[in-house]
Parts: C-alpha cells; structure tokens; sequence
C-alpha cells in the first residue's frame, strides 16, 4: 500500500510542479484510509461515510485541524457486449456469472484517475477535482 501511495503522491507533485505548486507530503491522519477502506469493503464510491459523515467531521474524529477536502475515484471493467452492455466489473465479476475478469493494474489506475481530475474535470465537476488536488495536505 506504501507504494501506491508513493506513487500517487508522486504523480500529483509532478503536476503541482508543472502548474508551479509547491509539492505536497503526506499527512500522519488516518480518516481517509480508513474511509478507503469502508469503500473497499462496502463496494460503496461517496464522499460520505457509512455512519453518514462528512470528510471533514472524520478527519476532525482523527484529530485533524483546518480545512479539509476529499476526491475519490475508482477504476472498473465495463463490459460492452450487448447481452451485458454496461454492466460494470462490480455487478458481473463478483457474482456467479461464470465471466473471469483480468486483475486490474493500480499503477495504470492511478494514472487514469489522476489524469483524469487534472486534464479532464471540468465536465463533470467544474475542476472541483483539480481545486482540491490544489489545496494543503495530501490525505490517503
């Protein structure tokens, strides 16, 4: 997991410093990880918690001071066959269907991700992204 972060971390600070932002470190708090993991083991994408928290009241819980923002993002197969046109990796390999699907590389999906809230936000989120990426402290 520490190489991931790394990495990811790694890549923001490489835009940071493309767009002239100083680069950013990782914080000792613990809310996002441990919100990473509720979504790991709900299946769930929200910025809330499963106790129906804001980023802010879990990373206050963790004994964070200041501001705080989130992104989350994740990365899934979607099948374009037309019996199962878009279902996505969630509801067809996790379940009985008898379809095997390639383990996705976390490398690749950060990239993607990360890209993804740079260079292709604005559509979907009026750089909401990008701002937070921006902004203070990486948390993961």
């Amino acid at each position: 997991m520490k190489v991931l972060q790394n990495y990811a971390l790694a890549k923001i600070n490489i835009d940071r410093l493309s767009f002239g932002l100083n680069p950013v470190s990782l914080s000792d708090n613990k809310a996002a990880q441990h919100h990473a993991y509720e979504i790991f083991q709900s299946g769930l994408l929200s910025h809330w918690s499963m106790k129906g928290l804001k980023p802010y009241m879990e990373y206050s819980l963790y004994k964070g001071t200041g501001y705080v923002q989130q992104n989350t993002g994740q990365i899934s197969y979607i099948n374009t066959d037309e019996a199962m046109k878009g279902i996505t990796s969630h509801s067809f390999c996790t379940r009985d269907y008898g379809l095997y699907c390639e383990p996705l590389d976390p490398f690749g999906a950060i990239d993607k991700l990360e890209n993804s809230m740079i260079y292709n936000d604005s559509l979907c989120c009026n750089d909401g992204h990008k701002t937070t990426l921006w902004t203070g402290f990486i948390h993961m």
